[in-house]
């Protein structure tokens, strides 16, 4: 046969057919050769990389001026100089809003808000305690409140627990419906039962299991099934220390280049430097320069000039490039996070900051939900059992209607807006309590305050406008009579 193959020829072999894959991301190449090819889920990249996350994290937050900043800035934004605002808003049967027991309520607690009464060391008022639950968030992407009932003058108070006692590494199977990840220790649809917290001591139990009905594990879950949060810096956090490394040296360089102006070279057969400058204690020949001087030098004997051009003339772009990838990361604007307003306009700083606060107020309103409204209506029954508050039990439903608002921040430029927020009221398509709620203002506490002021002020207000509008006739009609005459 093969003599046959030989006299009439072999039908060649085609090359192989080469198949490219529907996704040129999927592709495997020398390109992609250090690319995660293998899908993880999110307890499985915390499980081996979390506490190296939150101790890098928090080491910038410490020591790195930028993610300082944005610590600040998410502090700032979410929580604000004067916190968020409590608006009960306690119905009557025909829909209207009974003021009188909202007001009380708000009262009572903000006394319960006050330092000393709301937090279990004493150390913290709820403004502050907030601003140290929103820092360790930015840093640590997570944080841990108890909630300690029957302590303090209203029954209730709370203690912020640090992230870290609550132990990564615990992972276990207890039982074919209950399982530890990471500490947490949860049922078979993945719903917290427990939280397992290191002891300080090591005396006793390793771990301290505390039911999940006095923790509020709080967290900014961004995947399925996520049991522990992760640091919001996490995307920014190489590239930070990288160009806080950059920075450095260029620094270095740059005083270096300033501190010494170059070197002595000498030939073989030069004589000693004596003369030149003194020496150090290795030997080394040093002099001072002064300027607008010359130096002869002896024979044998040269100098070689040190310039290591630093800082570049590229550096400032640089850093600017780098830093706006790291704002991106974050979800702020890079204006805000390096405190750089060069070059900026109404119109882009405007569009910048709107997308920025859309940002900021959808972590208010996360935060709402999982802290402030439970808070209230954890706080509202055992504050009536305490006596703080002076209501009927049978009218728990009623108080329990509250609204938390967040803080609010000035327009770019007050005076379009407000135009255009008259404009958008007069054509109505908007309404005062929008405007007002808008601009972070309570609009019952608005126009209590407006009506007080009116009784208060009105007659003076009437006295001014009556002294001002003969004066402001008469400088019309001179101004009309002398046009006339002319």
């Amino acid at each position: 046969m093969n003599w046959i193959k030989r006299l009439f020829g072999s039908k060649p072999t085609p090359p192989p057919e080469v198949h490219k894959r529907g996704f040129s991301a999927a592709q495997a190449s020398r390109l992609t050769a250090s690319w995660s090819a293998s899908p993880t889920t999110v307890n499985q990249d915390l499980q081996r990389g979390l506490k190296a996350l939150r101790a890098r994290s928090r080491d910038l937050a410490r020591n790195n001026d930028y993610a300082r900043s944005f610590v600040r800035m998410a502090v700032r934004n979410i929580v604000g100089p004067e916190g968020f605002g409590l608006q009960v808003q306690a119905p009557r049967p025909d829909g209207t809003i009974d003021e009188q027991d909202s007001n009380y309520i708000e009262a009572a607690f903000w006394r319960w808000a006050k330092r000393g009464s709301c937090e279990v060391t004493g150390q913290h008022s709820f403004l502050t305690l907030c601003r140290v639950l929103v820092e360790t968030l930015a840093r640590d992407g997570e944080v841990l409140i108890r909630r300690v009932k029957g302590r303090g003058p209203f029954g209730y108070q709370l203690q912020l627990i640090d992230p870290s006692l609550l132990d990564e590494a615990l992972n276990s199977q207890l039982s074919e419906q209950k399982r530890i990840v990471m500490g947490v220790e949860v049922d078979e649809w993945g719903a917290a039962q427990a939280y397992h917290l290191r002891q300080p001591s090591s005396y006793g139990p390793l771990h301290k299991r505390i039911p999940a009905d006095e923790i509020w594990h709080v967290f900014l879950p961004l995947e399925i099934g996520q049991q522990r949060g992760v640091p919001w810096m996490t995307t920014g956090m190489l590239r930070l220390n990288m160009l806080a490394g950059y920075e450095e040296a260029a620094v270095t360089a740059a005083r270096v280049g300033a501190a010494k102006m170059g070197f002595f070279t000498q030939s073989e057969d030069a004589p000693d430097g004596h003369g030149i400058g003194t020496a150090d204690t290795a030997g080394n020949l040093i002099t001072d320069a002064e300027p607008g001087t010359f130096e002869a030098l002896p024979a044998g004997w040269d100098f070689k000039s040190f310039d290591p051009d630093y800082p570049h003339a590229l550096y400032g772009q640089f850093v600017k490039s780098c830093l706006r990838g790291i704002s991106a990361g974050l979800g702020v604007s890079y204006n805000g996070l390096a405190s750089d307003l060069e070059g900026v306009n109404y119109s882009s700083i405007r569009a910048g900051l709107l997308e920025e606060r859309d940002e900021w107020m959808a972590l208010q309103s996360w935060l709402i939900d999982a802290v402030l409204s439970p808070l209230y209506s954890e706080w509202l029954p055992l504050a009536m059992l305490s006596g703080q508050l002076n209501l009927p039990m049978a009218k728990l439903a009623k108080f329990d209607n509250a609204r938390w608002q967040g803080r609010r921040w000035a327009w770019v430029d007050p005076l379009k807006d407000m135009q255009a927020s008259v404009l958008a009221i007069e054509n109505g398509l908007s309404t005062w309590t929008d405007v007002l709620t808008g601009m972070g203002v309570d609009p019952q506490d608005f126009r209590r305050r407006f009506e007080r002021d009116l009784d208060e002020w009105g007659p003076l207000l009437a006295r001014i406008k009556q002294m001002n509008t003969p004066a402001k006739a008469g400088v019309s009609a001179s101004g009309g009579n002398d046009a006339k005459d002319e």
